[in-house]
């Protein structure tokens, strides 16, 4: 039997009370006239508009997140988490792998994406990578690409536990549709980031809310109830508006990406 967590760590509440404190109106979209006027004022050459996205992306990751601690239930943690994602995918096709620690916020991206069930974009489509494969049912080469990819139990303390290493075992409990290692390896996963400082305190879980997505199709139960895991995100269906949550410029960098 798998051990029942608790909600949310005690840090959670910390985290909540001071953002209180600092007064955002989340009525109102979030603000991004700085980055967009900065773009504007730019050469607007491939390398402005990367470093544009890349600010958009964490950005709205923040924004997502504050978000959620702020009232669980608002549906524009999932506008700002749609918007987070494609500003990372649009920063990584515009050449954001040269950028320091890019890597790791790309796959964030992705994780972002998959878990609002938005996986119509081209890096979902492609056998390439470990979480693709696994949304398009390519077991077998997910598993090829596992078994060249170590373990790690003990991640640094404030790492976004974004790389494979850290996630491996979940991906290996799904395809071999192994239910009780499956949540086993999530409470693990949840135990570890507690321990963090509420500083590093993880809001939203986004590679685990992807798995459990994909755990489902392949007939394996999530059994927990915690708050890094939003039921907002594990709803059957997800509309989003993409015409009316389009970015700023992301027409202009389709064409730059067109043209190149």
């Amino acid at each position: 039997m798998t051990q029942k967590l608790n909600y949310q760590s005690p840090k959670w509440e910390k985290r909540k009370k001071e953002l209180v404190q600092i007064g955002y109106d989340f009525s109102k979209p979030l603000n991004i006239d700085g980055y967009v006027r900065r773009l504007k004022s730019s050469k607007m050459e491939i390398a402005d508009y990367c470093q544009y996205f890349c600010c958009l992306t964490t950005c709205y990751l923040i924004r997502a997140t504050d978000t959620y601690l702020n009232n669980p239930h608002d549906p524009r943690i999932i506008d700002n988490i749609y918007c987070s994602g494609i500003a990372g995918v649009l920063a990584q096709q515009l050449g954001g792998l040269s950028l320091n620690q890019w890597e790791n916020i790309f796959q964030r991206a992705l994780y972002e994406l998959a878990a609002i069930d938005y996986t119509d974009i081209c890096y979902f489509q492609e056998n390439t990578s470990v979480i693709s494969c696994m949304i398009n049912g390519n077991l077998e080469l997910a598993k090829q690409i596992l078994s060249t990819v170590e373990t790690d139990m003990t991640p640094r303390v404030g790492s976004q536990y974004i790389e494979l290493k850290y996630l491996k075992n979940i991906f290996v409990a799904i395809i071999q549709k192994d239910e009780l290692s499956f949540n086993n390896e999530i409470v693990r996963r949840i135990k570890t980031y507690r321990k963090n400082p509420y500083t590093h305190s993880v809001i939203i879980d986004f590679p685990l809310v992807a798995l459990i997505k994909i755990a489902k199709k392949h007939g394996i139960s999530y059994e927990q109830n915690v708050a890094e895991i939003p039921a907002i995100m594990l709803k059957e269906e997800i509309t989003i508006d993409t015409e009316r949550l389009k970015l700023p410029f992301s027409d202009e960098a389709f064409e730059l990406l067109r043209v190149q």
